[in-house]
């Protein structure tokens, strides 16, 4: 019997919530799994607190301005009990999209090396083409290990990981220092950085599924990369020990101008236009927030997306 602990943050989780609900019981009747609800909620209005406790979700609250990236999941793992060797996060809108998906990453655990695996992310239904294209260009169909040798080959792809759907051995979570406090974004990956760095693997598991995608605006692109550069900065040990991410940037753009294909006539020139802006504001604001501590607070402020994190 595997005992798992899954730790989902929320606030107004909406229309994803009952979804995500059934998603969940699904996989609970698994045999094998022995699945733990906790919920961290952060000022909810609607009714997802209502629903979690319904579904048997154990709820803890904290302040809508205490959340933090990082400082939030490592006050949930506190709440891990004895016999729970797994730690599963996700967010409140990444819905299961298959009901084995759960025993899919943990299967992977098998291999005492491996420390965190995180699954595959499909786009929504309703998903834009761009949103679409950005889940299967950093989630493909095929499964990978990654040790710390690859960022040789793969650079900054080598520590990609994404807490909405990733697993921990908790065990080596603890070993590496749990996940960092104040964190803008990031926390998994500077996490999966420092498990690698200490000889442990992380798998990318193709067969666990979520649907997960979000249809950005271009302004919440450049805030989203404005939040990335920021995080870049204040973790350089990421860039120092796996490198830029230039490659990974021009590698996207090439991906997004294929689907051009797709389109004719009038729509081909607008989604060209799309696609150069939102290029364009994503590295202008990933650039800024490389150089935020020249900037003042309120600029900061209004830059981010996440930017409860300048009341810190």
């Amino acid at each position: 019997m595997h005992q798992v602990l899954m730790i989902v943050p929320t606030l107004n989780a909406g229309e994803f919530w009952p979804r995500f609900i059934e998603g969940v019981k699904q996989q609970k009747t698994h045999p094998a799994i022995d699945l733990h609800v906790l919920v961290i909620d952060s000022g909810s209005s609607d009714d997802t607190v209502k629903l979690a406790l319904e579904a048997g979700f154990e709820v803890q609250f904290i302040k809508t301005t205490e959340f933090d990236h990082g400082g939030t999941r490592q006050h949930a793992l506190g709440f891990a009990k004895e016999g729970q060797a797994f730690a599963l996060f996700m967010t409140q809108d990444a819905i299961f999209a298959r009901d084995d998906a759960l025993m899919e990453l943990l299967m992977a655990f098998e291999d005492p090396q491996i420390a965190l695996v995180y699954g595959r992310q499909l786009p929504h239904i309703g998903a834009t083409p761009l949103a679409a294209q950005a889940r299967l260009f950093n989630y493909p169909e095929y499964s990978l290990v990654k040790r710390y040798e690859d960022r040789a080959t793969m650079g900054i792809k080598a520590a990609f990981c994404s807490n909405s759907f990733a697993m921990y051995r908790i065990r080596a979570l603890q070993e590496v220092g749990g996940f960092p406090l104040k964190t803008i974004l990031g926390e998994d990956m500077l996490v999966a950085a420092k498990l690698l760095k200490l000889g442990y693997v992380v798998r990318y598991e193709a067969k666990a599924q979520v649907f997960h995608s979000h249809n950005y605006s271009c302004i919440q692109e450049f805030k989203r990369y404005f939040d990335t550069g920021v995080f870049h900065f204040e973790s350089r040990m990421i860039l120092d020990e796996f490198g830029g991410v230039g490659n990974e940037g021009i590698k996207n753009f090439r991906a997004q101008l294929a689907l051009l294909d797709g389109f004719h006539g009038l729509r081909k020139v607008v989604f060209l236009i799309d696609v150069f802006l939102r290029n364009t504001l994503k590295y202008i604001g990933y650039q800024l927030g490389r150089h935020h501590n020249l900037l003042p607070i309120g600029l900061k402020k209004s830059f981010s997306m996440f930017n409860g994190y300048w009341n810190h």
